[in-house]
């Protein structure tokens, strides 16, 4: 970069005076200044004996040398000592030479042959006594003839030849420059992936090119990024900014004239309120390359209005690049291959961007790095928000620094930024924005969609919308949010009077709400992790809380706290019947409230609870689970873990799709229905034969039940209990950690896999550690692979794994799961072709392993005793 910015001018013409001074050189020249290229031609008539020192100094400053070639250029003593010293700098500075062969063969200037042999016949002549001289001419000669370059004998019209090579002088003095965007680390990378969609090197067609972001990613940084460094590719230009902003203070048919206007290089704005000038703008705009960028576009009638309909109007080659929020208004006029979603700054690039705002440096001060690291997880790496917050904190104190983030700061014109995405939403998607920024943010996307689905019929193509508009994101199944985004949600939420908030989530506004009877018709969610003070709370707690929908009473670090909970000393009158999911950790009654209705209730989770009888209208022991729990018809999540008195499941309701009684050390008899996706039995050792039984089989139907739906309706099943030996209906199995298998010879016919592993603690686990996690909950992750031979190699072509929430197994399990495969190893997407088809009919190995994500924590191993898969294919219609 240093290079760079030394360089005076951008190009050095080489000429013959005599030849090309009047004609071609001055051509090329008047259009490489009109192009604004910075160029330097000697007009020296007469020279002496050498080169001047500035013309040296000359050359070594310009970015690029033209060298023009004629038929009496190696005539010139001055031409071939500034071809010597160009091809110098080309190789000590990395000067890029352009070869122009104007009217003259190349291989005449490479070979010397011709007016070129005639020349050095008198150079010879002249210095004889100087042969390093002529020969270091010779081969600097054919060093320049062998450069990639233009010639007049291919492009004869000689208008058309100036034109490709300003072209490609341009082309290359862009890729030279670097980008200058203050403080924007990352640019770079971005840049060339916006540039590869935009494939410049197509001069036919007209693209339109996308770039989705949340607010402050980066959009217009990139766009400008790309219009700097390309718009002097094209004969047109524009790059409209802010564009939302500017529709509400200019006319759209007035912004269009502008942008028109100053495409077509016309200093009176056109009037396009005339039908017959429209006729012959369309055929201008038609005849021209040109590059429009549109910035911060929200709506689609937006770019009809801007671009008057179809882009395809504009000429061969043209580009028009737009930047937004919401995705929405990409589709139907850009291809999703076209649309570059702007990547999240890694978390090195994003502690850079936020120093060199804050200190001025690439890397924070010691004595402010841990503090540097919670501002740039609490931005989530993004860029405008780590810059305004890193000048904000700029020079000020530690304490400063520490009460910024104890309050989560939040700059007014950032919370505008996101407050304009929200305000754009409907009433129903504001509410599930809200549930969303409120208690499910890290969620289970569809378990949040089961559950809000049931308050709102439309919460699954909502939030959809909300991950277009880049409010919400997804990683792997996970919702996401960024804590600035859920700051703004709570703030939402606290704009109503204080004590009729909507949704309650910390423990000094659920203490205030639910111990006044003011403000309790306004509830409708209340998420309380039970403080260290136990809550306690009166029988007629939740009367007229009529439009309650979402109860969850639970412990963060259930592992380390046992006795924290909420406590009702006068027993519990009454549960609003629009509940639809209720969570209450330790829930200290022996039973739920006769009078509550559960017909809406979507989850219910009771962890650690001593209910004895249920209720639902009716009392039962609850050593085991009442009947009239299949009267619950959207009940899709039951979870009774650690609940010790449990003896016996009869029936589940048909809707129940999520399982979780791990823990439970009485269970002995199970019901599965046949609509199970995952099974938790963890440590349930007192599971009697025909339970075991039945759980196997009933995994085996649903797996070929959920096997033989289409390819986008397969979804991953997963059964996990105690047992050891893997089930016979696997037939290839094993008691290692492999088992070889030939892979199917049709992929059409391939439905996905099932797998088995029995796994557990290693012998070297001692008794006192297994007792020390008893109570520990993990998530398991069951990685395997599928290899083939290749040669003496073993290739890798499938790699996935399936993660599993449960208690720490305490002895040996059997996981059974159904992975359908649909997504090649490459990342590719489900419409790509079967990734299966190269390796047809070849044996491949298919390897396991099981870890946890708390083994830092615990010197515990799980290992691998055995394994089996079933491959799964449709035969004739049979599998």
């Amino acid at each position: 970069m240093a290079n760079y910015i030394q360089r005076k001018q951008d190009v050095f013409l080489s000429f013959r005076g005599e030849d090309t001074r009047h004609g071609f050189t001055s051509h090329l020249f008047s259009a490489l200044c009109n192009a604004k290229v910075e160029t330097f031609m000697d007009d020296s008539m007469e020279r002496g004996e050498q080169i001047s020192s500035s013309l040296q100094k000359a050359i070594e400053e310009s970015k690029v040398s033209v060298i023009i070639f004629s038929q009496n250029y190696a005539g010139s003593r001055w031409c071939l000592d500034e071809l010597v010293k160009i091809m110098k700098c080309k190789q000590e500075q990395q000067q890029i030479v352009v070869p122009v062969f104007y009217e003259i063969e190349t291989s005449n200037v490479r070979h010397q042959m011709e007016t070129y042999k005639d020349a050095f016949k008198k150079h010879e002549e002249r210095y004889k006594e100087d042969k390093n001289k002529i020969r270091k001419w010779r081969e600097t000669l054919t060093e320049a003839a062998n450069l990639s370059g233009w010639s007049s004998r291919n492009i004869r019209d000689e208008s058309q030849l100036v034109k490709a090579i300003v072209g490609d002088i341009l082309s290359k003095l862009n890729r030279m420059s670097p980008i200058e965007c203050s403080n924007m680390v990352g640019i770079d990378s971005r840049f060339k992936k916006v540039e590869s969609l935009l494939c410049m090197e197509d001069s036919q067609s007209v693209r339109m090119v996308g770039i989705w972001g949340m607010w402050g990613s980066g959009k217009t940084a990139i766009a400008k990024a790309v219009f700097d460094r390309l718009h002097t590719q094209f004969e047109g230009y524009y790059f409209l900014a802010n564009v939302k902003e500017e529709l509400k203070r200019h006319d759209a048919l007035d912004l269009r004239s502008r942008i028109v206007s100053s495409l077509l290089g016309e200093h009176n704005k056109i009037n396009l309120n005339m039908p017959d000038s429209n006729i012959f703008v369309k055929d201008r705009l038609g005849r021209k390359r040109v590059l429009v960028v549109l910035d911060d576009v929200d709506d689609f009638m937006q770019l009809q209005n801007l671009l008057g309909g179809n882009h395809d109007k504009f000429g061969g080659g043209s580009r028009i690049l737009i930047t937004t929020r919401d995705r929405k208004v990409l589709r139907g006029h850009i291809a999703d291959g076209e649309i570059y979603e702007v990547e999240r700054l890694s978390h090195y690039q994003a502690l850079e961007l936020f120093s060199l705002s804050a200190f001025g440096q690439n890397h924070p001060p010691a004595d402010y790095m841990d503090m540097s690291i919670k501002v740039v997880d609490y931005c989530d790496s993004n860029p405008l928000a780590l810059k305004d917050l890193g000048s904000s904190l700029c020079k000020k104190t530690i304490e400063e620094w520490q009460s910024a983030l104890r309050r989560q700061y939040l700059n007014p014109y950032i919370q505008t930024l996101i407050r304009s995405s929200y305000d754009g939403l409907s009433s129903e998607a504001k509410n599930v924005f809200l549930d969303i920024a409120c208690f499910f943010r890290g969620e289970d996307r569809s378990r949040i969609v089961n559950v809000l689905e049931s308050c709102y019929p439309s919460a699954d193509f909502i939030i959809s919308r909300l991950q277009d508009r880049s409010l919400v994101t997804t990683s792997g199944n996970k919702m996401e949010m960024s804590l600035l985004i859920q700051k703004l949600g709570l703030i939402v939420v606290h704009e109503a009077e204080p004590g009729k908030y909507s949704r309650l989530r910390n423990y000094d506004e659920v203490s205030l709400s639910l111990k006044t009877p003011k403000g309790k018709e306004a509830i409708e969610s209340i998420f309380l992790d039970i403080p260290e003070n136990e809550l306690d709370l009166e029988a007629d707690v939740f009367k007229e809380m009529d439009r309650l929908r979402l109860l969850k009473f639970f412990v963060a670090n259930s592992d380390k706290d046992n006795k924290r909970r909420v406590k009702l000393p006068h027993g519990l009158h009454s549960l609003s019947d629009t509940l639809r999911y209720i969570h209450w950790h330790r829930f200290p009654l022996n039973s739920l409230p006769k009078s509550f209705s559960a017909r809406h209730l979507v989850e219910l989770i009771l962890p650690f609870s001593k209910i004895k009888e249920l209720g639902l209208g009716k009392q039962f022991d609850f050593e085991s689970l009442p009947k009239s729990i299949g009267q619950l018809p959207k009940l899709q999540f039951l979870s009774l873990s650690n609940c010790k008195r449990l003896q016996s499941i009869k029936e589940l309701p048909s809707s129940l799709e999520i399982l979780q009684v791990d823990e439970c050390s009485l269970l002995e008899s199970l019901f599965t229905n046949r609509n199970l996706r995952r099974l938790n039995l963890a440590n349930c050792f007192m599971l009697d034969m025909k339970t075991h039984n039945n759980i196997i089989e009933d995994a085996l139907f649903i797996i070929h039940h959920v096997s033989s739906k289409s390819r986008k309706e397969r979804h991953q099943v997963q059964f996990l209990f105690p047992g050891s030996e893997v089930p016979k209906f696997f037939y290839d199995r094993s008691q290692e950690i492999s088992v070889t298998k030939q892979l199917p010879m049709d992929c059409e016919q391939f439905k996905g896999i099932a797998f088995c592993v029995a796994f557990g603690l290693h012998e070297s686990s001692s008794m006192q550690l297994r007792n020390m996690i008893k109570r520990e909950t993990e998530v398991f992750l069951c990685k395997f692979s599928i290899k083939v031979r290749q040669g003496d190699e073993l290739k890798l072509i499938y790699d996935s794994q399936v993660s599993y929430e449960a208690s720490l197994v305490r002895s040996d399990h059997l996981l059974i799961w159904y992975h359908p495969c649909t997504e090649p190893f490459d990342g590719g997407s489900i419409q790509e072709s079967y990734w299966l088809k190269p390796y047809y009919g070849q044996g491949a190995s298919f390897e396991f392993s099981v870890t946890t994500q708390k083994s830092h924590l615990f010197p515990i191993q799980l290992v691998v005793k055995g394994c089996g898969i079933l491959l799964l294919q449709n035969c004739d219609g049979n599998h």
